[in-house]
C-alpha cells in the first residue's frame, strides 16, 4: 500500500495562507507528521517515522517523493519507535521501546528489529539463549555500530549472564545469529565503536558508597583484541566534563566535549597515548556546544549548538560549502541538514522561521534541483 494524502495535507498546511487559521503554538504542540528522516547510503531511498492517527509507522519513500510505503506500524499506545538507521541499502534497523515495571517504577526497554527491503520482512534481532531467561523482558538491546563496510552485519550490545554485564555481539541481519565479540570483564555499561566498526570505547557508571559521589569512567583500547584500559574518570557535578564524540582516523586521538578552561562546552583534541588535551578544536564565544554531527555510519563531521535555532559547524570545506548553499537557497529561513547520502550529493534540510513551523526540503546536487517534496521543483543555479 502506498499513501501520500496526509503528507500532501501537511505541505498544504505549512505552505498555504489558510494555515493562519491555526495558531503557531497549536502547530508546535502537535507531533510532527514525519520525523527521523534518513537517506540510504546510495541516496535513492528515504526512511522516516510517520506519526499516523492510529499509531507510528516506519515508512519508505523514493527520493525525493512523499508517496510512501508503510513497513511497520505499532499497535499499542505505550510503545514507540525510537529511531531508524540504514545498514547498507538493503536493511533498515528499527529501535522500538516499551515500558516495563520493576521495583516501584516504570522504565523503558529497547528492542531492535531489522527490515529487509527486498522482502519487506521484519524480524526481531534477538537470540534464543536470551528469550528463554526470566529476566529477558528487562534486557535492553542497543545498536553499537551499523558497520558501514559490512552491511550484512551490525554490532549490538545486550546483557549476558555469563559476563554479568553488557557484552557486544556481531549480529547477522539475515538470520539474527548472535556472535559474541566482546566479553565484559570491566563492568562497562555502554560500548562504542570507531568509524570502521571496531569497539574501542566503553563507559562505566559507579557510585562511591563512602562519598555518595557518582563517577563516570571512559575506557579505551588501542586495537581489536587488546584489553580495555581506564582512560579518564569524571566525578559528576565536580569535575570538568569529558565526553568522547569520536576518534581520529588512526584511533590515537579523541575528540572530546569538555567545559574545561572557558567554562563552556567546547570540542577538544585529546592525545590518548600521552593522556592529555592537545588543543581546542572548536568553541562558540557565547553558547555551549550541544553535540556532535555524525553521519548514518557514525563518522564525526562537525558540531552543533543552539541560540534561537540549531547552528551547525562543519570541519570540512565540503560541509561548510553545503551550509552556504542551503543559506543561498533558503535565505528567509533558518535551516540545517538532517540527513545526507554517502556521496553528500543528496540531502534533506529542515527549515523554519519565526512564522513558519519546521518543514523539510530536499536538495539534489546530482540533478541540480531542490524544493519541498512533490510541491515545487527549483533549479540550482
Amino acid at each position: 500500500m502506498r499513501s501520500s494524502l496526509m503528507i500532501f495535507g501537511f505541505l498544504l498546511l505549512v505552505l498555504s495562507p489558510s494555515s493562519q487559521a491555526q495558531t503557531l503554538y497549536e502547530k508546535y504542540a502537535s507531533l510532527p507528521i514525519m520525523e527521523n528522516l534518513s537517506i540510504s547510503p546510495d541516496g535513492n531511498k528515504l526512511a522516516a517515522i510517520y506519526n499516523a492517527a492510529d499509531g507510528p509507522q516506519v515508512v519508505l519513500m523514493d527520493f525525493p517523493s512523499v508517496e510512501f510505503t508503510p513497513l511497520v506500524q505499532l499497535k499499542k499506545a505505550r510503545d514507540r519507535i525510537e529511531y531508524v538507521v540504514w545498514s547498507g541499502n538493503r536493511y533498515l534497523i528499527v529501535a522500538l521501546s516499551y515500558p516495563e515495571y520493576s521495583s516501584g517504577d516504570y522504565f523503558r526497554i529497547n528492542r531492535l528489529y531489522r527490515i529487509d527491503l527486498k522482502t519487506k520482512e521484519a524480524k526481531e534481532l534477538t537470540d534464543k539463549r536470551f528469550s528463554k531467561k526470566d529476566y529477558y523482558r528487562y534486557v535492553n538491546f542497543r545498536l553499537v555500530s551499523a558497520l558501514k563496510d559490512d552491511p550484512e552485519n551490525i554490532l549490538v550490545s545486550a546483557y549476558d549472564e555469563l559476563d554479568r554485564g553488557i557484552s557486544v555481539y556481531r549480529v547477522n541481519l539475515a538470520d539474527s545469529d548472535f556472535d559474541k565479540i566482546i566479553v565484559n570483564n570491566y563492568k562497562i555499561d555502554s560500548w562504542y565503536a570507531d568509524n570502521h566498526g571496531v569497539v574501542r570505547l566503553g563507559l562505566q557508571w559507579e557510585k562511591d558508597k563512602s562519598t555518595d559521589e557518582h563517577k563516570l569512567t571512559t575506557w579505551y583500547r588501542n586495537a581489536d583484541g587488546e584489553p580495555m584500559k581506564a582512560l579518564h574518570t569524571v566525578i559528576i557535578g565536580k569535575s570538568e566534563t569529558f565526553e568522547v564524540m569520536g576518534l581520529s582516523e588512526d584511533g590515537n586521538k579523541a575528540y572530546v566535549m569538555s567545559d574545561r578552561i572557558n567554562k563552556r562546552e567546547s570540542l577538544w583534541l585529546y592525545d590518548i597515548q600521552n593522556n592529555q588535551f592537545e588543543r581546542e578544536v572548536y568553541s562558540n564565544p557565547e553558547y555551549d556546544l550541544a553535540g556532535a554531527l555524525t553521519n548514518n555510519e557514525g563518522e564525526l563531521s562537525g558540531v552543533f549548538y543552539y541560540d534561537d535555532y540549531q547552528r551547525q559547524h562543519y570541519f570540512s570545506d565540503n560541509g561548510e560549502q553545503q551550509t552556504a548553499l542551503i543559506k543561498k537557497l533558503l535565505p528567509e529561513m533558518e535551516s540545517f541538514v538532517v540527513a545526507s547520502s554517502r556521496d553528500k550529493q543528496r540531502f534533506i534540510v529542515q527549515a523554519e522561521s519565526t512564522t513558519q513551523i519546521p518543514v523539510y526540503f530536499y536538495v539534489d546536487l546530482r540533478n541540480k534541483m531542490y524544493g519541498p517534496p512533490r510541491c515545487c521543483k527549483h533549479k540550482i543555479q
